[in-house]
């Protein structure tokens, strides 16, 4: 049946006690700015948010489930509940700065999505078997991603979108989030993350995120950050970041300051209860996104099994 069931007892007679339990996954979208309630996002079985656009108009997600079919399907809708807008197969990455292209990845490709008219296109470079997070430049000419190569761990590349190969600009180990923003306003820093990091809630503290320089330069730890601590977005000046320490809603974001390393509550976004598997603030701080699950559970009594 659909769902899951469990088993908690059988009876001397046969009747059998039972859970039915159906997982359900949401997609909530909010403001900062108050006097609006949180809206409910997702558009299929499974919608995964990906990436807000800077003015928190319109988000960016992946259907995962039954209804994104086999290979997933990428979406942009827009954030005051209007419909979702199908951009095509794949997994999505990132909204470009101007909000014409997502980049995807698909079978292990990088992909340029149009989110108007238009064909996808391929992204030339080199050949990986695994594809993780990306992120644009500012100026929107290139992009930062994480990737592995067969043979190799995944690390961080640079490359142009126009063509050219990509550049490697860490060592192995390092990967970006698969979701929201990682590299600065300014464009000269970008956010890695120790690579086990990329696909797991709560890994043990095996390393810390840095500071990483596409155009050369040595890593740097970010000042302040706390165990468990994860940054979510840099502040539209590139002089902070907001990060947050993961597990239950309300999710307390704070503010850190990456030269001085201080560090001041913000907001708490979501509702009591629950577990927040993805969090997404817009460049401009008006809105936030994120990822829920819970799930609805029944007791039944079943008679008569053979």
């Amino acid at each position: 049946m659909p769902g899951s069931l469990e088993l908690y007892d059988v009876s001397a007679g046969g009747r059998v006690l039972v859970g039915h339990h159906t997982l359900m996954w949401e997609l909530k979208w909010g403001s900062t700015m108050g006097g609006e309630a949180e809206r409910d996002l997702s558009w299929l079985d499974r919608s995964l948010a990906v990436d807000l656009s800077a003015d928190g108009r319109s988000i960016l997600l992946t259907e995962i489930g039954e209804g994104g079919g086999a290979s997933s399907t990428i979406y942009l809708r827009p954030t005051d509940g209007s419909p979702a807008k199908r951009l095509g197969d794949g997994q999505a990455l990132a909204l470009s700065p101007d909000g014409k292209w997502a980049l995807a990845t698909s079978n292990a490709r990088l992909l340029l999505v149009p989110t108007g008219a238009g064909q996808a296109k391929s992204l030339a470079g080199s050949v990986f078997e695994e594809i993780g997070g990306a992120d644009w430049s500012p100026d929107g000419t290139r992009i930062v991603f994480s990737a592995r190569e067969k043979g190799k761990g995944e690390r961080l590349y640079v490359q142009p979108v126009d063509g050219g190969p990509a550049r490697e600009i860490s060592s192995e180990g390092v990967a970006l989030r698969g979701f929201g923003d990682s590299v600065s306003p300014d464009g000269r820093l970008v956010v890695g993350l120790p690579a086990f990091e990329q696909f797991t809630q709560f890994p043990e503290q095996r390393g810390h995120p840095r500071l990483y320089r596409p155009d050369g330069g040595e890593a740097v730890p970010i000042p302040g950050l706390q165990e468990r601590e994860l940054p979510l977005q840099w502040t539209a000046q590139g002089d902070a970041l907001y990060v947050y320490r993961r597990g239950k809603l309300p999710a307390q974001i704070r503010l850190l300051d990456i030269v001085t390393g201080q560090r001041r509550d913000w907001k708490k976004i979501g509702p009591e209860g629950g577990f927040a598997s993805r969090l997404l603030i817009s460049r401009d701080g008006s809105s936030y996104a994120y990822n829920s699950q819970k799930v609805l559970s029944e007791l039944e009594l079943a008679e008569g099994l053979k």
